[in-house]
Parts: structure tokens; sequence; C-alpha cells
């Protein structure tokens, strides 16, 4: 357990806080049906976001207004670990896989995120083996939900079935799991549903691209959200141009 005034533990204290107060938000907006300018959270990128309006929230239920929640939470807890802040993405991917987590049967997989068997056992053979960053970002998870009221001795690395269906628990996993491969996620639609059917669904998974670009554009419609990449390229740049622009574009792992 970290000190009371370690980095960690103030991180801690930040996140819980922040947790805490949009929560407030949320019961206050459901129960006045009060009209907020936005509750969003923002990536690293300032153009690259997802704005989530007080007319979003009507159409949410609290399973899928948990699952965002859980996402932020997820995302801003491991930037410190040197992960980069892939909210939109998870949001798409939660889109495609439980309807933001609002489907009841998940199946054989694991949180609105359908974390598969083999995907959190591969989580945790890697940070046994102390490979990469994932023993430190288990730490990190771990402390996080500890002081959340997990139990003093819970262990991301050792968890039931039960435990693997959380919300926050699977948008944890999530970015853990996402933080172990090496390919950048695309920015643009068509790039993340390529990147989720090849290392999310893969070959064995039912799932097409096509399925991936349907629901995340559906809910963007009905939603009114932004929660991917669409700026078309202007016609006077040079193949040079567009090489960088492309370079620039995709979010680290």
């Amino acid at each position: 357990m970290e000190k009371p005034n370690s980095p960690l533990y103030l991180t801690t204290l930040k996140v819980i806080a922040n947790i805490l107060i949009r929560l407030w938000l949320v019961i206050g907006i459901l129960m006045a049906n009060s009209i907020l300018d936005s509750f969003m959270y923002q990536g690293t990128d300032p153009t690259f976001s997802t704005i989530i309006t007080p007319e979003m929230l009507e159409q949410l239920n609290p399973r899928q207004l948990e699952t965002i929640s859980a996402v932020q939470t997820a995302n801003q807890v491991l930037e410190d670990s040197g992960l980069s802040n892939v909210s939109d993405f998870m949001i798409n991917l939660a889109m495609t896989e439980s309807n933001i987590g609002g489907d009841k049967e998940w199946g054989g997989s694991y949180s609105p995120f359908q974390i598969d068997p083999i995907g959190y056992e591969d989580i945790v053979s890697k940070g046994k083996a102390g490979e990469g960053k994932t023993l430190e970002r288990a730490s990190i998870v771990n402390e996080l939900l500890q002081n959340m009221g997990y139990g003093e001795n819970f262990n991301i690395l050792d968890l039931s079935q039960d435990e693997l269906r959380e919300p926050m628990i699977g948008a944890l996993l999530t970015r853990m799991k996402l933080g172990t491969i090496k390919e950048p996620i695309p920015t643009d639609l068509e790039g993340q549903a390529d990147y989720w059917k090849k290392y999310w669904n893969t070959k064995a998974g039912k799932g097409t691209p096509e399925h991936f670009i349907n629901q995340v554009q559906s809910y963007n419609i009905s939603l009114g959200a932004k929660t991917y990449d669409d700026t078309p390229l202007e016609n006077n740049k040079t193949p040079l141009d567009i090489l960088m622009n492309f370079i620039k574009k995709p979010i680290a792992p």
C-alpha cells in the first residue's frame, strides 16, 4: 500500500473524486432533468474526444453510463504508466460488442468489452512473467480498486468469473490488453473496424468490420456522438503531406 503522500496514492484519490463528481452529475441530471452544456471526456489529442450530452444521458441506461464512466477511468489511471487515452476506440468497441453494456447476455466472454477467457489468461501470464509493463499496470489497477472498496487482497490477475463481468474491471483489463498490442490504434472508423477484427474479434469470431462500422455509425447518429475521426484529406495535399498526416494520426497503444 502506497503512503498517503505518494504520487500514486494522490492520483488514485483524484480519480476516485473524479468518479464521484461524475456520478453526482449524472444523478442530478436524471432526477432533475436539468440541462448541462456537456458531459465530456477528452483524449490526449484535443481533436479526438467523445462528448456525452444531456440528451444522450436520457437515452442510455445505468449500465451503459457505468460502462462509459469505466472507460474514462481506465484510460485516466493508466496514462501514468505510458498508455495514451483511447477512450473513443473503447467506446466503439463496447458499442459493437454489447451495445455499450446494454446487452443482458454476453455469452462466454466477460464484461461489456467481451474479453474472452483466452485474452484474460494472456494478461495473467504476461503479468506473472513480468513481461513488458503488464505487472506494473496490474499493480496500479489493484491499488485503485482496493481503494474503491474491492477488498485489500483484490488482484486483477486472479479474478472470479463474476468479477470479470463488471464494467469497471472489464475496462481496466481492456486497456491493459490493448497496451500489449504493438500496432497503433487508428483514429478513422474503417481502420478501427479492421483493427478490432484483427486483434479483438479475430478469425475465430463471427463479427465483421462492416458490423463494427454499422454499430458505431448507428450510435453516433442516435446519440449525436462523435467517437471517431472523419476529417477528410484536403485535395491540394501532396503525397508527402498525405503520408505525414497518416503517420501522425494513429494513437500509440
